[in-house]
């Protein structure tokens, strides 16, 4: 009939000695433990006047609460940090820790909880004590597994939490006069591996010096001091107050403090290397201009090396091509003269060009000879079939041996004729054909364009070439015309000689005639 309960009760009564006798109070108190094996009076009876009472009790209150504000709001700040760093898991595993502190705290003692929720039902208040107390072990042991990884072995770690898991589910899971005659078992395992925790891993981390280890096993060795001392006060093996909660706030407040203080570093840290980098990027930024610079200076010679290569080639492939003509038209003059002409302008896309030659008549004012043209109109041919040395600036040129450049070319200087009509050229040039000093041919180019630089250095390098193959050509085909003229010569004296012998044979039958009839008429006289 009986039926379980978590009870703080005042009982005030009057001691009056003009009624009984007041030097003994008997007191007697019935106990039953059918629900639980260790019903009975929790803590000792106090007796005193009422005033004495309800401070004691308020004063133990007010400290409480105090003690569950302190927790609440390390708690919240824990939370809110790994809210804020997901990275830093240890924040969330100590925040977790003390929200199970709380409940531990208002579950246990004078049972706060019991004066928001005074019909709690007693089997559930039961459970959460002891889930309170059981099963903060393997909460202590992920966040200190957190901290210190190395030192903690992971299968350790995982047997501990297994243990933790299925004691929890044992006290959810069946009614407190069941799991309650396993309960030695269960404070074994909070005895066997909070000694593990505080010294086979807390103070080994603390020998071998890691960041905080000291104080993690400081907080936790003041903590479990307590919580020792609480759980023999429970057993009745020892007659001592309720410690745990103020090693609770001492542990929270040295661990708040750790982490803190860890939390603070790393964002020194991350200061200190935020300027780093700050100074990095500064320096990255400078390198990053310098090799810009330095890889546009390089891109830009790359595109001058090309251009380069590229001028070099359209040089290269131009003098190939003329002196391939060079080479396959030596013993023809004329198409020579035409042939080369004809590709010097394409090959600067130019649109007029005349090759004159030094005329070999011996004439008292020698002249420039039409020899080749490109692009000319009949009457530009007879206009410059025949220029004098001394006329214009291609007689300029020839006689100071100079290459010319006209941009800007007169009006009427020049006409181009197309089928579509005719135009007025840019840009005129005329280059003397030379060697050893000596001019003896002029070419003449008119184009649309403005010569560049390239190609007058194209000209130039060209001329040299072109001058040397016509020389060749001319003083070939005089020496052949020399040599026709002297075998004609040759011809002509030997035709003479015939003629010269037959006469003097011719004579000499004559002076035998002649002496044959003298002496005839000297016979007859």
């Amino acid at each position: 009939m009986s039926v379980p309960q978590f009870k703080f009760q005042d009982i005030p009564f009057i001691l009056d000695p003009e009624k009984e006798k007041t030097d003994k109070i008997e007191v007697i108190i019935q106990v039953s433990n059918f629900s639980h094996q260790r019903a009975g009076l929790q803590k000792p009876m106090f007796f005193s006047t009422y005033e004495n009472l309800r401070y004691e009790s308020r004063w133990m209150d007010i400290l409480n609460l105090i003690i569950i504000g302190i927790i609440l709001v390390i708690g919240i700040n824990h939370l809110n940090m790994y809210l804020f760093r997901r990275k830093d898991v240890s924040n969330l595993y100590f925040s977790i820790v003390s929200i199970v502190m709380i409940l531990r705290n208002i579950t246990t003692g004078d049972r706060i909880i019991t004066y928001f929720i005074p019909n709690i039902n007693w089997e559930l208040l039961v459970k959460l004590d002891n889930f309170s107390g059981f099963g903060t072990i393997p909460l202590f042991a992920l966040f200190i597994y957190s901290l210190f990884k190395v030192d903690f072995p992971k299968v350790l770690k995982n047997i501990i939490i297994i243990i933790g898991v299925f004691v929890t589910l044992l006290v959810f899971a069946t009614p407190a006069n069941f799991y309650g005659k396993y309960r030695m078992f269960f404070e074994i395992y909070i005895l066997i591996f909070g000694l593990y925790l505080t010294f086979g891993v807390l103070l080994k981390s603390a020998i071998r010096r890691r960041p905080t280890a000291f104080f993690a096993f400081l907080g936790m060795f003041i903590l479990y001091t307590t919580a020792i001392n609480d759980v023999l006060s429970s057993m009745g093996l020892i007659q001592s107050a309720y410690i745990a909660p103020y090693g609770l706030v001492a542990f929270m407040i040295i661990q708040s403090i750790t982490i803190t203080f860890k939390s603070a570093k790393a964002i020194n840290e991350n200061e200190d290397l935020s300027e780093q980098l700050t100074l990095e990027k500064k320096n990255l930024e400078k390198n990053i201009t310098e090799r810009t610079q330095e890889l546009q200076l390089q891109h830009e010679q790359l595109i001058t090396h090309q251009e380069k290569e590229k001028e070099q080639s359209w040089v290269n492939n131009g003098m190939t091509i003329i002196n391939d003509i060079l080479a396959d038209n030596k013993n023809d003059f004329k198409a020579l003269s035409s042939k080369v002409l004809s590709q010097l302008i394409k090959h600067i896309r130019a649109t007029f060009g005349v090759l004159y030659m030094l005329s070999n008549d011996d004439e008292a004012e020698p002249y420039l000879e039409l020899i080749a043209d490109y692009g000319c109109s009949n009457d530009i041919r007879k206009d410059k079939a025949k220029i004098h040395v001394t006329t214009g600036i291609v007689g300029v040129s020839y006689t100071e041996n100079r290459l010319m450049i006209v941009n800007d070319v007169p009006e009427n200087f020049i006409k181009i004729e197309s089928g579509l009509g005719e135009s007025q050229p840019e840009a005129l040039l005329i280059i003397p054909l030379s060697i050893d000093e000596k001019v003896f041919g002029i070419i003449e180019i008119a184009s649309f364009n403005k010569f560049t630089d390239l190609e007058i250095e194209f000209i130039k390098r060209i001329a040299f070439n072109v001058a040397n193959n016509l020389n060749n050509i001319r003083m070939n085909e005089n020496s052949s015309e020399l040599i026709e003229k002297f075998k004609v010569q040759a011809q002509l004296m030997q035709e003479k000689e015939e003629e010269m012998r037959q006469n003097l044979e011719e004579m000499e039958a004559i002076r035998e005639q002649y002496e044959e009839l003298r002496n005839k008429n000297e016979d007859q006289d």
